[in-house]
């Protein structure tokens, strides 16, 4: 039948029974768009059915053979959806490209999300200025508000891509806390790159780099800047 047709598609209607209030409106539209992402019929093109809604919370394309033409796709469901907290990518061919137009979605997705009220505006900006030890420091981006999971192992990015995602997704990001990068190209230079944004302060909690090829110099460089920032963070706390 056409029902099931569109059932076996993954473009299933979520029920027509009215919502008892607007918070629970809210779920089933969000839970809606989560299983829609995770069908196995999915296609990327099908994306733009729910963009226009702006209330995903996580997307999963892990496995879908995306290639970096994909990737402008992608940067508009960052940009449209101020509650996005995850984003799984992983195992696709996005390379330096596809991490550019990612990273750079990031970076400005504030200006296209919510507004945070301003007493958690205030909050962050006072952190950001005792991790900083009141140095002078270029004024940061309003990154993506809620992004805190990103998945990108596997995508074939090399330090072009790597530079560009520390320079302008993690660095001075308050949100990203997590970051796979598993699997990719990443050599020496991206691995310094990375180590030169964690060491000047960002968020970050979790960070996967295993088979790459970032060698001995850039795991040292990685070591001494977590150091660094830990050292910054105790000399934070005990001038507060």
């Amino acid at each position: 039948t056409a029902a099931h047709e569109r059932e076996q598609s993954g473009l299933v209607s979520p029920p027509l029974v009215p919502p008892t209030n607007a918070a629970e409106e809210k779920k089933r539209a969000t839970s809606f768009s989560k299983e829609f992402l995770r069908s196995p019929n999915h296609t990327l093109e099908r994306l733009s059915y729910i963009l226009g809604r702006g209330s995903l919370v996580m997307i999963n394309f892990s496995q879908r053979n995306l290639g970096c033409r994909d990737a402008e796709l992608i940067r508009s469901a960052i940009l449209s959806n101020p509650q996005l907290s995850v984003l799984k990518l992983g195992y696709n061919n996005l390379g330096d490209i596809g991490a550019n137009l990612i990273a750079s979605a990031i970076q400005c997705g504030g200006h296209h999300g919510l507004k945070r009220n301003q007493s958690s505006e205030k909050k962050q900006e006072e952190e950001f200025a005792l991790q900083n030890l009141q140095q002078k420091r270029p004024p940061r981006h309003r990154h993506h508000p809620s992004l805190s999971v990103l998945d990108l192992g596997f995508n074939n990015i090399g330090d072009e891509g790597c530079t560009s995602l520390a320079a302008n997704a993690v660095s001075r990001n308050p949100a990203l806390s997590t970051l796979y990068l598993s699997g990719n190209a990443v050599g020496e230079k991206g691995a310094l790159a990375l180590a030169e944004v964690v060491a000047g302060g960002c968020a970050l909690t979790s960070l996967h780099l295993t088979a790459n090829r970032i060698g001995p110099q850039g795991v040292k460089g990685l070591m001494r800047s977590i150091a660094e920032f830990d050292v910054t963070m105790q000399m934070a706390h005990q001038d507060r």
